[in-house]
Formats: C-alpha cells, sequence, structure tokens
C-alpha cells in the first residue's frame, strides 16, 4: 500500500502482520481500520494523505511507527497502543484528535514542527525516551496528565500551545519550554521533574498553575520570559529558582514553597494591568540559599511565616530594588540569617513584628556604617508601633559589637512608643520613666535630678534663714542631702530637726522626691522598665 496508490476503506482488524506495515506516500479516503492489530517491525506512513479516522486502538508494533515526512492526517486514534522503538509524528500535521491515552512508547516521540488542529491526548501515556515538540503548533488541549517520560520533554523553540495539561506526571529529564508561546492556560500540578524545568523566553499569557510541583533541578523562569498569573503553592525546587529578567502582569503566588538553594528575583519587572495589582505572595517559603531583589520593581511582597537560611539581598547601591507607588513589604515572623541594610532599597511602607535576623550587612556582605537615625528612619516605615523589632535590631547591633547604637536603639523606641500612647496614665509612667531614668536607658539621670535638687535644698533654707535657726552649717548642705536620700543617714540629728513655715513644706516635696528618685532608680537598674 505504498508509492502513491489511493485506497478507500482499509480494515486490518486483529491482524498479525510478521514484517512490516507499508503506508508510505499513499493517500486513503475512508477509514483505516488497524485496531488489534500486531506488526512485526515497522509501520511506515511517511508523507501519507489520510482524509478519514486512522483508528490504530490496541495497535502492537516491534519496532517504529513512522507517521511523518510532511504525512496528513484527520482523527488518529492510538489508545492503548504498544509501539517497540519509536513514534515519529513530526513535519505532518493532524486536523483531527490524536488518541494516544494510555499509550506506550519503547523510545522516543517525535512532534516537532508538527501541526495539531484538534485536541492531543497523551494522558496516562508512557514514554520510555524523550518527547520532542519543539517548534509543534497546537491549536486546542494538550493533555497529558500522568504522562511518563523516560528522558526530556521538549516544548521549546517557538512552539505554540494552546490549553496544555501536564498534571501529575513524570519526566526524569527535563522540561523544556524555553522561547515558546503558551496562549491558554497551562496546568502542571503535582508534577514530578527529574532535571531542570527551563522557562527562559517563554511567553504565558494566562495562568501557569505549578502547585506542588516537585523539580529535582533548577527552575529558569528568567531571561525576558513573561508571565501573567504563576501559581507554585507547595512546590519544591531542589536547587535554585531563577526569575532574573522576567516579566509579571499580575498575581505570583508561592505560599509553601521550597528552594533548597538561591531564590534569585534579579530585575524582575512587574507590569499590571490593575492600579492595585495582587501582593507577591511569598508566605511561609524555605529558601536554602540566599533571596536576591536587586534591580527589581515590585508591588507589595508578603514574606510572613517565610525562612530565608542565608540572607536577604535588596541589591548595589547603584542597582537596588524599587517599588511601585504604595507598595508594602511584610515581614511578620520572617526569619533570615544575614539581612542587607540598603537604606534606599526599602519601600515607604514595612511590617516588622516578629521579624527576626541574625547580623546586618551592607551590599557587599560587610556590617553596616549606618548611623542610628538611619536605622531610626527604617524602623519608622512601620506604621504602627511595635516593641519587638526595636528589639531586634538592638539584638543585631550587639552581636556586631554595636552596644552604644543598640541602647539608643532601644531608647528611640520607647520615644516612639511614648509617642503614639492614646491612655492617659500609660502616657504618664511613661512621661516618668523618660523624666527619671530615660526609659531605664539613662538611669544616670537621676544623679542629674539629685544635683539638683541638693542646692535647692541648700538655697531654700538659706532663704528662709533655717540654717541659722538649726544651726546648719554651709547653708544645710549636709541636710539636704540627708533628706533627699533615704538610703543613707549622715546625721541621726538631722531627723529630729522641725523646719517652719515655706522650709518645712519644701522639705516634704524635698524628701517624697528622694523616695521617688530611689524607686525608679532600683527599678532602671533591675531592668523592669525597659
Amino acid at each position: 500500500m505504498r508509492g502513491g496508490g489511493k485506497f478507500a476503506e482499509v480494515i486490518l482488524l486483529n491482524a498479525e502482520i510478521g514484517d512490516q506495515l507499508e503506508m508510505s506516500k499513499s493517500t486513503f479516503d475512508g477509514e483505516v481500520t488497524l485496531i488489534g492489530a500486531k506488526v512485526g517491525t515497522i509501520v511506515d506512513m511517511r508523507g501519507a494523505k489520510f482524509t478519514r479516522k486512522l483508528r490504530m486502538d490496541r495497535l502492537r508494533v516491534g519496532s517504529s511507527l513512522f507517521m511523518h515526512e510532511k504525512a496528513q492526517f484527520a482523527e488518529v486514534a492510538l489508545r492503548d497502543a504498544q509501539i517497540g522503538g519509536q513514534l515519529m509524528m513530526n513535519g505532518s500535521s493532524f486536523s483531527g484528535t490524536v488518541n494516544l491515552h494510555s499509550a506506550h512508547i519503547g523510545e522516543q516521540l517525535e512532534m516537532s514542527s508538527s501541526t495539531f488542529t484538534g485536541d492531543v491526548n497523551l494522558f496516562g501515556a508512557k514514554i520510555d525516551g524523550l518527547v520532542d515538540m519543539r517548534g509543534a503548533k497546537f491549536v486546542r488541549e494538550l493533555n497529558m496528565d500522568k504522562l511518563r517520560v523516560g528522558s526530556s520533554l521538549f516544548m521549546r523553540d517557538k512552539a505554540q500551545f494552546a490549553v496544555v495539561r501536564l498534571q501529575q506526571a513524570s519526566v526524569a529529564g527535563s522540561l523544556d519550554m524555553v522561547e515558546s508561546t503558551f496562549y491558554e492556560d497551562v496546568l502542571i500540578k503535582g508534577s514530578h521533574v527529574a532535571g531542570q524545568l527551563l522557562m527562559e523566553r517563554a511567553i504565558f499569557t494566562k495562568n501557569l498553575d505549578m502547585d506542588s510541583v516537585l523539580v529535582d533541578d533548577d527552575i529558569h523562569m528568567s531571561s525576558g520570559a513573561r508571565f501573567n498569573r504563576v501559581w507554585l503553592r507547595g512546590a519544591q525546587v531542589g536547587d535554585q529558582l531563577n526569575l532574573t529578567g522576567s516579566t509579571f502582569s499580575d498575581e505570583l503566588d508561592m505560599y509553601g514553597a521550597r528552594v533548597r538553594s538561591d531564590f534569585v528575583m534579579l530585575d524582575v519587572m512587574w507590569n499590571s494591568k490593575t492600579r492595585s495589582p495582587q501582593p507577591i505572595n511569598l508566605t511561609f517559603m524555605e529558601i536554602g540559599g540566599r533571596f536576591s531583589l536587586s534591580g527589581s520593581q515590585l508591588p507589595s511582597l508578603d514574606l510572613s511565616g517565610s525562612r530565608i537560611r542565608s540572607g536577604f539581598w535588596l541589591g548595589l547601591e547603584s542597582r537596588h530594588t524599587t517599588w511601585q507607588k504604595g507598595a508594602k513589604l511584610v515581614l511578620h515572623n520572617t526569619e533570615v540569617g544575614a539581612l542587607q541594610h540598603l537604606p534606599m532599597a526599602w519601600p515607604d511602607e514595612v511590617e516588622l513584628e516578629g521579624f527576626t535576623y541574625t547580623f546586618f550587612a551592607d551590599s557587599v556582605g560587610n556590617i553596616p556604617t549606618t548611623k542610628v537615625s538611619g536605622f531610626e528612619k527604617w524602623l519608622e516605615k512601620q506604621k504602627k508601633y511595635s516593641p519587638q523589632p526595636y528589639e531586634q535590631l538592638a539584638n543585631a547591633l550587639v552581636r556586631a559589637g554595636h552596644k552604644d547604637k543598640a541602647k539608643e536603639i532601644l531608647y528611640a523606641g520607647k520615644l516612639r512608643e511614648h509617642s503614639e500612647t492614646k491612655g492617659f496614665w500609660r502616657s504618664l509612667w511613661l512621661w516618668l520613666l523618660w523624666m527619671f531614668i530615660g526609659y531605664g536607658y539613662d538611669n544616670f539621670r537621676t544623679v542629674y535630678w539629685i544635683l539638683a535638687l541638693w542646692p535647692i535644698g541648700m538655697l531654700w533654707l538659706r532663704l528662709t534663714r533655717e540654717d541659722r535657726a538649726n544651726d546648719l552649717k554651709y547653708w544645710g548642705c549636709a541636710y539636704s542631702i540627708d533628706m533627699l536620700l533615704p538610703i543613707i543617714e549622715l546625721r541621726k540629728k538631722h531627723n529630729e530637726i522641725d523646719l517652719n513655715g515655706s522650709a518645712r513644706v519644701y522639705f516634704y516635696f524635698h524628701r517624697v522626691m528622694g523616695y521617688v528618685l530611689v524607686f525608679f532608680l532600683i527599678a532602671g537598674l533591675s531592668g523592669l522598665t525597659k
């Protein structure tokens, strides 16, 4: 049946052919039935034309099935077929449905440079070699759910796809989508890729769903790749996740994802179609290496509950992260190894409650020399006061050997708490702490009070002449200090002196102030006020 012959309906139902079946370069105007047939070596349909349905369900081929070299097909059914060698479909056209549901191909499946106008079904198929779709065009749905590929799956080189389903599939090599275009939703949920997942320069115009995907090597969504909405929730990446140079127009959700090495988002652009784009959701992630944002232009970013074992890097001074108007960085309960402090790289608003880090670093990894005022401005980016961010920063500064800066930061935190306190009694208490012991960070302030009240007492005694009336020498110097400090007694007779008039009233105040100063000094030294 080869060599340019023309045939109407052909029925080889359950036929057994010991050698090869030759159908190349022929035209078949009727249905061709090879259901359940067994062919010992090769089935050759190269350059053939099939205008009606080609039925090959449960076909058994000992070697290869050739359907390439510009062959033309309408509907093709290969359900449960078993091909011992290659299935070559490259360079051909398929105007109807192509069904390879549960088929088994012993070597590679070649579909490169072909055009598939109808649905293509590879559900549950097993391909022991590679699958090559380079440069192919799929006009309708490509269903590869539960597909098993023994090598790599190539969907690259300007191939065009509509809906792609690749859920719960297994690829033993790489999944390569470089420089292809995907016009409809792409679903890769729950699939396992043993090699790399490559999407450089690819275009995804709608949803890319990779929830719970497991990739043993890198994921590269970089080098000018364009995405609309991307979901990587619960995904696991065995090495690096690289988004460098990519562009997003809608949502990126990576809730609970795990990245074993670095997560790189250098020079990422956000071109949202809405004025208030969805925040980037990186909550509860695990990043084993560094998280880098250098040169990116981002909307709001939420890292709540995430853990970054190495560093959180915002870039260089000349190439730092920039943020869209109104953007917010949320770091609730986020854990970071090293935090790069680059003042110009932070958005106008941050949420730092529960945010912890081991130490600070500058743009090149050294301990920064930022002034306390610079750190204060950073902490003030959190709109509502919380003591934890100030305490965390102070701990990091102490570890870096900057104890004085740490003390100033804690003092600044108390000042801010005081300024934002609304209740009268709490505000009064904080005012007293500030006045007498600097919130517990300047306990020496009580000495200033003592040095002020001591001579005031002496002056009062002198002006009321009570020093002479009670035989107190040097303007009552010893008496004034003895009455001020309840913890010492310079002369027992001082307790027996009964002053008159305004001197008596003042020294009531004088003694009370002494008790107050001692109370606050003890509270400050014990750390109860911090």
